[in-house]
């Protein structure tokens, strides 16, 4: 598996690289153009990561409130510990949401 994995980035870099090289070769006479474009398919590569963890962080979180919810409303007052394990994907979830929010570098 991780053989496979490594081979796949191995082609993705392979492939980003002859597309850089397209690229410069399409605008010669235009250097800035070329590298205006590659700069913004990079930035979007960027926002789709950052796009993807705050869904993922709000999943997470939604999944965590229910956990929590749900078994404080089913579970008595001695069984902390079942409502202590909700508040894992809760934090997760908090923790992902916080890095988008705050720490990720922003787009220009």
């Amino acid at each position: 598996m991780t053989w496979s994995q490594n081979r796949r980035r191995e082609r993705e870099a392979f492939y980003k690289g002859e597309t850089h090289k397209k690229v410069a070769e399409l605008f010669v006479g235009n250097p800035d153009a070329g590298l205006t474009l590659l700069r913004e398919l990079e930035n979007n590569e960027a926002r789709k990561r950052t796009e993807s963890l705050k869904l993922g962080g709000l999943m997470t979180t939604a999944v965590g409130s229910a956990l929590l919810i749900f078994s404080a409303l089913a579970v008595a007052r001695s069984m902390f510990h079942v409502v202590a394990a909700a508040l894992i994907p809760l934090f997760v979830g908090f923790g992902l949401l916080f890095y988008c929010y705050v720490l990720a570098p922003k787009s220009k």
